[in-house]
């Protein structure tokens, strides 16, 4: 959540968008992506993952990640750079020394260089991290499915 507040309340606001495309894309990513995640969670609380509805939107949740993962957080990530030239040219997110709390603070070189870094390093480890949870949703067999097989045999039976 700290991640797309962000987002909405910095990187779109202080990006300058003749740079890229990037704010565009990122939200088609996010839009893509994001209304099929929660609703899966939302049927698996509810104890409905099995369900044909809670199949499709597990299969949604582990196969549209693999696509719209890394343009998402690579679009994010370049709005936020693109939005640092102009943090710094209004004084957004600076506190520099001296001040009454003697402390500074500067949030473009945040965005810069931490933010990058971070996401440099976490991407590929978040990404593999998904792709084991898709392997461990698809190893398990469904409920629902081995009911229909169930029937199929006691029909086979009688």
């Amino acid at each position: 959540m700290l991640a797309r507040s962000i987002f909405c309340y910095i990187s779109l606001a202080k990006t300058d968008e003749s740079k890229g495309p990037y704010v565009f894309y990122a939200l088609g990513a996010f839009a893509c992506a994001e209304p099929h995640r929660y609703p899966y969670y939302l049927l698996k609380v509810l104890g409905a993952e099995n369900t044909n509805v809670g199949l499709f939107y597990g299969h949604l949740r582990f196969n549209l990640f693999m696509f719209f993962y890394p343009i998402g957080a690579f679009c994010d990530l370049m709005a936020g750079v693109m939005a640092c030239d102009n943090m710094i040219k209004e004084g957004f997110g600076v506190y520099p020394l001296p001040n009454k709390y003697n402390v500074s603070f500067n949030w473009p070189f945040l965005m810069y260089y931490v933010v990058t870094t971070i996401y440099s390093f976490m991407l590929p480890f978040n990404y593999s991290y998904l792709l084991k949870q898709r392997s461990k949703y698809y190893a398990t067999p469904f409920p629902a499915e081995e009911k229909k097989v169930e029937k199929k045999e006691t029909k086979k039976n009688k």
